[in-house]
């Protein structure tokens, strides 16, 4: 497994986790007084606000999982093209 992917599973995975605990605290919630209308708006709107950055996180993994498919398929290419050599410098 390339340092790449490892790299990425470790992120996806950390990133994951901390949006799981986050969804978990909005659904969750606190408990206290009844809800007013007021307040059950409000909830909805901080629910939303949570699961947005949610939705969005999965989007940015699945581009990067994509992204990193197509580098390692170019890798291969890339390997038998002649080494960039550097001017050395005075």
């Amino acid at each position: 497994m390339s340092a790449e992917r490892v790299l990425f599973w470790i992120s996806a995975v950390v990133a994951m986790a901390a949006e799981l605990f986050i969804l978990r605290s909005a659904f969750l919630g606190r408990s206290g007084p009844a809800r007013t209308d007021a307040s059950t708006a409000r909830r909805a709107v901080e629910i939303a606000w949570t699961v947005l950055p949610a939705v969005a996180l999965v989007v940015v993994l699945l581009f990067t999982w994509r992204a990193l498919q197509r580098y390692e398929a170019a890798m291969p290419a890339l390997a038998d093209q002649a080494p960039v050599s550097l001017p050395a410098s005075s």
